[in-house]
């Protein structure tokens, strides 16, 4: 089991990689290599990169004005990069 904040809690970075991390494969091999907050953005959301066994990933965690969480993760199979791309579905991801 996992929790997730409250109905009357600001997203921390520690929930929200806790959260990430409960995504995982219980299997392990998945390493968190980066954690950046989101600026200027509300809801409250972080950004991680991520190394899995067969490439990269990035995950995109916000909190929406109702408290809930909403994950977002692309992978890719080798060295390619998804900054660009995470980027781009950031600026039009909509939580309400």
């Amino acid at each position: 089991n996992w929790w997730t904040p409250g109905p009357t809690k600001r997203l921390t970075l520690d929930t929200a990689q806790m959260v990430v991390e409960a995504t995982h494969p219980t299997t392990g091999g998945v390493e968190i290599t980066a954690t950046t907050a989101i600026p200027g953005k509300e809801p409250r959301g972080f950004q991680f990169s991520e190394r899995w066994p067969d490439g990269s990933a990035e995950a995109i965690l916000l909190q929406g004005a109702d408290y809930r969480l909403y994950l977002l993760r692309a992978k890719t199979r080798g060295a390619a990069d998804l900054s660009p791309l995470m980027q781009q579905i950031y600026r039009t991801f909509r939580v309400e």
